[in-house]
């Protein structure tokens, strides 16, 4: 399964419901059928002269009204990132994923190498992302550049969630008791999928390949201090010092 859609479909999933899950399950694998035995169909979703995004609205069409919305989103999705040739197979995984994530109440996620795992964060974060606002946009990259750096700028906190010797729980019960009631909700759940779903070596550069930002650390030595480090990333403050 691509990463792409094995990240949105994990964020897809986790907002809807059993009853839904269901019925998308049921969708999806109907449809994974009939580009098997349809030659029209699939040759229009597997047409390497058409952009996956022409791909994709074909597809949208087709089903219009015949299946449910969201078994909509995942398969439009699905056809748009896959390359033509591989399209008949990322419905097919796609269709695999949604049945074991209903059967079996989740989909652990495999550990994959970095660009792979960064790709599926990345999938997680575009359908989390999909219907804000610009000033929502702008706040959720804001929330995760800055608890970037933060990680980045404080060694227990980076070695905690960089540890993977500490259960992913564990680590998701860092960030959320840092960054849960302070960032975006949609900033906390992409930080928490970067914990589950990224590599645990690659949680800053996962980070700043969501967001595209470079930073320049300034270090100033503060005599005053016995032991600690604070921490500031724009009005965020982080304090762990011993006076």
């Amino acid at each position: 399964m691509l990463p792409t859609i094995e990240g949105y479909a994990a964020s897809v999933l986790s907002e809807i419901d059993t009853a839904t899950t269901t019925v998308v399950s049921n969708d999806l694998a109907a449809l994974d059928t009939a580009s098997d035995i349809n030659p029209q169909l699939r040759g229009a979703m597997t047409d390497t002269s058409v952009p996956g995004i022409i791909r994709a609205a074909v597809l949208a069409d087709v089903l219009q009204g015949k299946v449910d919305a969201v078994s909509l989103q995942l398969a439009t999705y699905a056809i748009r990132v896959s390359p033509a040739q591989d399209a008949n197979t990322s419905l097919h995984d796609l269709a695999v994923f949604v049945e074991t994530f209903r059967r079996d109440g989740l989909v652990a996620a495999s550990s994959l190498g970095l660009t792979m795992a960064r790709s599926r964060v990345a999938g997680f974060a575009d359908a989390r992302l999909a219907r804000l606002t610009p000033v929502d946009m702008e706040q959720i990259e804001d929330d995760l550049f800055r608890w970037a750096r933060t990680i980045e700028s404080t060694d227990e906190l980076r070695r905690l969630l960089t540890d993977r010797d500490i259960t992913i729980a564990a680590r998701q019960a860092v960030v959320q008791s840092l960054i849960g009631s302070r960032a975006h909700a949609q900033a906390v759940a992409i930080a928490l999928y970067v914990v589950e779903g990224g590599r645990a070596r690659d949680v800053v550069g996962t980070l700043d390949f969501l967001v595209g930002h470079n930073v320049d650390l300034q270090i100033k030595i503060d005599p005053s201090l016995l032991a600690g480090v604070v921490v500031h990333v724009g009005d965020m403050r982080l304090d762990a010092t011993t006076r």
